[in-house]
């Protein structure tokens, strides 16, 4: 591979990783967004003191759950500086920048992965939290509804 072009092929996985610590972040974002909602629709919902209410308020509980695990601190590994400088300490400079995007491409799929556990668990807390919502919904409206039942029976 001509230097050139290994050069091109360095800025565009810094790039990409980048770009994939912003996708973390917006996540992560999400999560603390479900985190919130949840955590006040259970506390509000549970002031209502209706039984009925119970399983929306186990869905939001659910929904908190699954956004602290997407928000769970993972260690990525990645090199020391140290480590860096002595990978490439006898190396020509092709030869050192081929090792450093060897070692960004394994940093980027090491993150991949953790940004896909992330998702996983946005999406479950996203989930759980939208079943606590139909829930409450649900019960609300009949609720709503048995008085108006029972004044015409």
């Amino acid at each position: 591979m001509r230097e050139d072009v290994l050069i091109l092929a360095h800025e565009e996985i810094l790039r990409l990783r980048e770009r994939q610590i912003g996708r973390i972040s917006s996540i992560r974002g999400r999560s603390a967004g479900v985190l919130g909602a949840s955590g006040i629709a259970a506390s509000l919902v549970s002031a209502l003191a209706n039984s009925g209410y119970t399983l929306a308020i186990i869905c939001f509980v659910l929904a908190t759950v699954y956004a602290v695990k997407s928000m769970t601190v993972t260690g990525t590994r990645v090199m020391h500086p140290v480590g860096v400088l002595s990978s490439v300490a006898n190396a020509n400079k092709y030869d050192a920048r081929v090792s450093l995007i060897g070692q960004l491409r394994k940093e980027y799929d090491r993150a991949e992965s953790d940004l896909k556990n992330i998702v996983g668990h946005t999406r479950t807390a996203m989930k759980w939290f939208l079943a606590g919502t139909v829930m409450l919904l649900l019960v609300s409206g009949i609720t709503a509804l048995i008085p108006i039942i029972n004044a015409r029976g």
